[in-house]
C-alpha cells in the first residue's frame, strides 16, 4: 500500500542526502544570521517546510502528492525571498521568481496529469516504466515538462528571475542555488525513461542546456557584483547538467548536480567572509614545450578518467565529456605553467588525481543509478559534433583572449560582446534598490 505514495530508490536516497545535509548546514547559518530580523521564527518556518516539501517531492510516487509537495516548496521559497515585506525590491524579486515557478509548477501539473491518463495509472514507476503510451500526449506531455525543469534551472531563455532574486537574504540564496533549482535537474532524471526513447526530445533538452551553458558563463565572466556571477554560474552550471542529460550521461549529470549543490552552498555561505576578490592574471607567456606538456597532460587526464570510469573509449555520447575534461586539464596546466598558482607540480599532480577520481565517481553512481533508470548513451551525430566543435571555439578564444587583441576587429568585437553580455547579466529594474532611502531592512 505504502508503494503507492512512498518511492525511495537510490535516487531519492542520492537526492535525500544533499537536501537534508544542506539543510542542516543552511538552517545552522540561518540560527544565527537571521536572529535579529523582525520575522525570524517565520522565517524557520517557511525554511523547514521547504526542506520538508522538498524531501517528500523526493521521495513521492504519486502524481498528485508530487505536484502538491513541489507547488509547495516553490511557495515557500518565494515567501522566503519576499520575508522583508516592507522592501520593495525584495518583494518585486519575489513577484517575478512567483510567475516563473508558478509557471513551471503548473505545466509539471498539466504534464505528469496528461502521463498519468495515458498510462491509466497514478504511480510514477507505473508511468515512467509504462509501454505503448499515446505518442501524442507523450510528446506533449514531455515538451510541457522539459519547460517546467527549464523553468526551475533557470534555463535560458528563463534565467530572468534568479538573476532578479540577488536581494534575497544569504540562506534564501544558498538554498535556492543548490537546492531548489536542482529540482529541474531531478524532474529530467525522474522521467528520463520516457525521454530515452524520443531522439528529438534528447536533442532539444541537449540545445537548450549547451545555449545555457555557453551564455551563463559567457555573462559571467563581465560581471563584477559576486553575487550576480555565481547566479550566472549557477545558470551555466544548470544548463551543463541539462546538456549531460540530452546526452543520455544520467550518472554524470547526477554526479555534477550532488557536486553543484554543495559547492554552490559553500561559495554562498562563505563569499561574505571574503574581503576581495583574486584576478587571476597571467604572469608568464608560455613557451613551446609549456604548451606541449599541455597537451600531453590533458591526454593523460582524459586516459585517467576513463581509467576511473572502467569505460572504454568510444565514439560515442561520453567522447563529449572525455573531450570537455581534457580541455579542463589543459587549462588548469595552462595556468600553473603561467604562475597563475603556487607548487605548479604538486597542483598538476592533484589535477591528474582529481580525473581519475572523478571518473570513479561517476562509474559508482552509474552502478546505483542502473537498476532504476535506463542509462543508454545516445549516438554522436552531427548536432553534437557541431555544439563540441562551437564550445571548443569559444574556449579556445578565451585562452588566446590576449594575443587576439592585436586584430583591430576582434578588440571592437570584444567590446560589442562585452555590452550586450553585461547588459543579458541586468535584473529586472524593479528588483534593484537603486539609493540607500529605498532600503527598508524590517
Amino acid at each position: 500500500m505504502i508503494n503507492q505514495y512512498i518511492r525511495v530508490d537510490w535516487l531519492a536516497i542520492i537526492m535525500l542526502a544533499v537536501v537534508w545535509l544542506g539543510g542542516l548546514v543552511v538552517g545552522v547559518y540561518a540560527y544565527h544570521y537571521m536572529r535579529l530580523e523582525r520575522h525570524y521564527k517565520q522565517f524557520m518556518l517557511y525554511l523547514v517546510s521547504l526542506i520538508i516539501s522538498i524531501s517528500i517531492f523526493f521521495m513521492s510516487n504519486n502524481v498528485i502528492m508530487s505536484v502538491l509537495t513541489w507547488t509547495g516548496a516553490n511557495l515557500f521559497l518565494v515567501n522566503l525571498m519576499g520575508s522583508k515585506t516592507r522592501w520593495l525590491a525584495a518583494k518585486a524579486s519575489a513577484r517575478l521568481a512567483f510567475l516563473n515557478l508558478m509557471s513551471g509548477s503548473a505545466l509539471f501539473a498539466i504534464s505528469i496529469g496528461m502521463l498519468a491518463y495515458a498510462a491509466a495509472s497514478l504511480q510514477i514507476d507505473v508511468i515512467t516504466n509504462a509501454a505503448n503510451l499515446n505518442p501524442v500526449i507523450v510528446v506533449i506531455a514531455m515538451s510541457c515538462l522539459i519547460i517546467a525543469a527549464m523553468l526551475q534551472a533557470a534555463l535560458w531563455p528563463f534565467n530572468s528571475w534568479l538573476i532578479s532574486s540577488l536581494n534575497s537574504p544569504t540562506p534564501v540564496s544558498a538554498v535556492m542555488h543548490a537546492g531548489l533549482v536542482n529540482g529541474g535537474g531531478y524532474l529530467l532524471l525522474r522521467f528520463s525513461n520516457i525521454c530515452m526513447h524520443m531522439p528529438i526530445m534528447m536533442h532539444v533538452i541537449f540545445i537548450f542546456g549547451c545555449i545555457s551553458a555557453v551564455l551563463g558563463s559567457a555573462i559571467k565572466l563581465v560581471q563584477s557584483d559576486v553575487k550576480r556571477q555565481l547566479a550566472c554560474s549557477t545558470m551555466s552550471q544548470m544548463g551543463f547538467m541539462t546538456m549531460l542529460v540530452g546526452l543520455g550521461l544520467l550518472p554524470i549529470a547526477l554526479t555534477h548536480l550532488v557536486l553543484h549543490a554543495f559547492f554552490k552552498a559553500n561559495l554562498f555561505l562563505g563569499f561574505n567572509n571574503s574581503l576581495f576578490e583574486r584576478k587571476l592574471r597571467i604572469a608568464k607567456s608560455l613557451k613551446l614545450r609549456e604548451w606541449i606538456a599541455c597537451v600531453v597532460f590533458s591526454l593523460i587526464g582524459f586516459s585517467l578518467f576513463y581509467l576511473g570510469f572502467n569505460h572504454r573509449p568510444a565514439l560515442d555520447s561520453w567522447s563529449f565529456i572525455g573531450v570537455f575534461l581534457a580541455c579542463v586539464v589543459f587549462q588548469l596546466v595552462m595556468m600553473s605553467y603561467a604562475r597563475v598558482v603556487e607548487h605548479k607540480n604538486i597542483f598538476i599532480l592533484a589535477v591528474l588525481i582529481s580525473s581519475w577520481l572523478y571518473g570513479w565517481y561517476v562509474g559508482l553512481v552509474e552502478k546505483i543509478l542502473l537498476p532504476h533508470v535506463y542509462i543508454i548513451p545516445v549516438d554522436f551525430d552531427n548536432l553534437h559534433i557541431a555544439a563540441l566543435a562551437v564550445m571548443t571555439a569559444v574556449w579556445l578564444v578565451f585562452v588566446f583572449r590576449y594575443s587576439l587583441n592585436q586584430f583591430g576587429w576582434c578588440k571592437s568585437m570584444r567590446n560589442y560582446l562585452y555590452v550586450r553580455l553585461l547588459n543579458a547579466g541586468q535584473p529586472d529594474p524593479e528588483t534593484v534598490t537603486v539609493s540607500r532611502q529605498s532600503y527598508n531592512f524590517q
